[in-house]
C-alpha cells in the first residue's frame, strides 16, 4: 500500500499541537518567545522536529492563510 500526502499528514496530526492564529498572536502580543519557522509544506515538518528532539514545538493551524484571514500582520524583509 503506497501513502499519499494526505495519509502521512493525518498521521503526523496524531503527533503533533496545532495552534490556532489567534493563540500564536496571543502569545507574540505578550511578548513570548516564539521562533517561527516558515516551511511551506503542510504539517510534517513540526513531526520531523519532534522527532529530531526539539521541544514545544507546534503547528498553526491553517498555516500562514489563517494568519492573514483573521487579519493578523505580515512583516517582509
Amino acid at each position: 500500500m503506497h501513502l499519499t500526502l494526505a495519509d502521512l499528514v493525518k498521521d503526523a496530526k496524531t503527533r503533533i499541537r496545532e495552534i490556532t492564529a489567534e493563540q500564536l498572536h496571543g502569545a507574540l502580543e505578550n511578548k513570548q518567545e516564539q521562533i517561527i519557522v516558515d516551511v511551506r509544506e503542510p504539517a510534517l515538518a513540526a513531526d520531523v522536529l519532534q522527532k529530531m528532539a526539539f521541544v514545544d514545538v507546534e503547528s498553526l493551524a491553517g498555516g500562514i492563510t489563517n494568519w492573514r484571514n483573521a487579519g493578523y500582520r505580515l512583516e517582509h524583509d
